[in-house]
């Protein structure tokens, strides 16, 4: 079962004949409910997510809203030709990248093989007590 804000966002759209930006949306509906904003502002997110879930809603580009049956479903599907080109990735060395993502990290290989080496002689040191399983 949808919940009140789902029901009304319906209400809202089917009534605006169009679609509406998800900011637009949301304030009609806080309206249609006569609800306080500042209780209905913290619920913004699951009223999204809603909306989403809900396959009577679609998303659109620009953070807008309508109702799904009215839009073919040749509108809604996005040819992959219609993609940004890929290729443009391909210029990347993966070497360069991972050196840059150790200096960004402060990834230190002779660190970390001495660590290796401090936990090995700490491992040795360690009093295991067969009680305490």
């Amino acid at each position: 079962m949808a919940s009140p804000m789902a029901e009304a966002s319906l209400v809202i759209l089917e009534n605006a004949g169009k679609e509406l930006s998800f900011q637009d949306l949301f304030a009609q509906v806080i309206a249609h409910l006569e609800l306080d904003e500042a209780a209905a502002t913290k619920r913004i997110a699951k009223v999204y997510a809603e909306l989403t879930l809900d396959k009577r809603f679609i998303s659109l580009p620009g953070n807008m809203w309508d109702l799904r049956k009215r839009h073919r479903l040749d509108d809604i599907i996005v040819l992959s030709e219609d993609l940004e080109d890929e290729d443009e990735f391909d210029d990347f060395d993966e070497e360069e990248i991972e050196e840059e993502m150790i200096d960004l990290d402060g990834f230190d290989p002779e660190k970390v093989k001495e660590y290796e080496e401090d936990v090995k002689e700490l491992s040795k040191m360690a009093i295991y007590d067969e009680d305490e399983d």
